[in-house]
């Protein structure tokens, strides 16, 4: 995280297990059948922004750009996905700007927008059954 910009992180908890959120999130990128990103509340998220093993499972990573309409200009931030407690099956989601930003109403409403849209679908997909052929 960069210095300065903890206030500006965005925050979830989802009342449903990594592994659901994990598997729910390939679900969902396996019906928009676009292998490189996947669109979510105004934002991009792009696969694989490091290099963890994508066997593990108690923390993953990724990029995503604020901004569909300009993608060059596009707020880089990092979304990571890991358990809220061992004891209860919960998962936390955090978005984190990968840059100094200008805290602003936008920002904020859009990275709202972009977590509650995420959210929302994370719990549709992870009620939902489907096929997977490869993992993220």
């Amino acid at each position: 995280m960069i210095a300065g910009c903890e206030h500006l992180a965005f925050i979830r908890r989802l009342d449903i297990s990594l592994e659901q959120c994990i598997t729910a999130l390939e679900c969902w990128w396996a019906a928009e059948q676009n292998e490189h990103e996947l669109s979510v509340g105004g934002g991009t998220i792009l696969r694989h922004a490091d290099a963890e093993s994508p066997s593990s499972l108690c923390r993953r990573r990724f990029r995503v750009g604020l901004d569909r309409r300009w993608p060059e200009l596009a707020l880089p931030m990092e979304l990571e996905m890991a358990r809220w407690s061992s004891f209860r099956r919960m998962a936390f989601l955090e978005l984190v700007p990968r840059r100094a930003v200008r805290p602003s109403r936008r920002y904020f409403e859009t990275g709202h927008r972009f977590l509650d849209a995420l959210t929302a679908g994370l719990h549709e997909h992870a009620t939902q059954r489907c096929v997977l052929t490869g993992a993220i």
